[in-house]
């Protein structure tokens, strides 16, 4: 039976929103800048081997396994969400997707790699253990766990139990894996600001803007400033926080 929170992210799943960048210049090249780049991090910081095999945890409507496909790993995908993984089997035919309870995941699969991505805030504080241990126990040993949290710096989003600081995050990881570094993303610096400010000009201009010489030439420009100035950073002063993880 879900909870208010759960009822609140399973409503959501209405439209496969995550891919609405694949349809739609503008989410393509304004409002989706953040999130494709936190998924072109994450796949980086796998650093699995061609034809690795990959556990998406928590993959909702699977966006994070149409990115891994197209770089040639075999992908699993697990969602509690029966909506999430309708639209997820659609978008990606050639992924294998079980609707399961993280808490009950029972897979006979061992994989060079598990991400659990903006997943383990949706969980109820008290099931966290044992969601990490179940994973933990598909994950080979030497393979890498990728988690990515709201941080503190945000206020506590209506469909989330809690967001994370980076000691709270190596608390909750530290007893059943290594915990090799914990990154910030989107680091509210002073570059932060200037990417708002700039994002925000794009988003007013877009509907003219894409008509005019040079436009998609800023808009390339915006989003590898983003890329390089606000991205990554430091856990402490970011939106978000990255936790790269071993099994040993």
């Amino acid at each position: 039976m879900q909870d208010m929170q759960q009822k609140l992210q399973d409503n959501l799943y209405v439209v496969p929103y995550h891919y609405l960048d694949l349809a739609l210049e503008e989410y393509k090249w304004v409002y989706s800048i953040e999130y494709l780049t936190r998924l072109n991090n994450v796949v980086s910081l796998l650093e699995a081997d061609d034809g690795a095999l990959i556990l998406d945890a928590g993959c909702g409507d699977g966006r994070l396994c149409f990115e891994l496909r197209k770089m040639g790993y075999r992908v699993v995908g697990v969602d509690f969400s029966e909506r999430a993984i309708g639209f997820a089997k659609v978008l990606n035919p050639d992924v294998e997707f079980f609707l399961q309870d993280l808490a009950e995941l029972d897979l006979s699969y061992q994989f060079d790699a598990v991400v659990l991505m903006e997943t383990l805030e949706h969980i109820i504080p008290e099931k966290i253990p044992v969601v990490l241990e179940r994973l933990v126990c598909h994950l080979k040993l030497g393979g890498r766990l990728i988690i990515t949290v709201p941080s503190q710096l945000l206020p506590l989003n209506p469909k989330h139990y809690q967001h994370f600081s980076p000691e709270k995050l190596e608390a909750i990881l530290s007893p059943l894996v290594t915990v090799k570094q914990i990154l910030g993303y989107t680091e509210k610096n002073t570059y932060y600001y200037v990417f708002k400010y700039m994002r925000k000009a794009a988003t007013v201009l877009f509907p003219v803007g894409k008509k005019l010489s040079g436009f998609y030439r800023y808009l390339t420009w915006l989003r590898s400033y983003y890329e390089c100035k606000v991205a990554i950073g430091d856990p402490y002063r970011s939106l978000g926080l990255i936790a790269v993880c071993e099994k040993e």
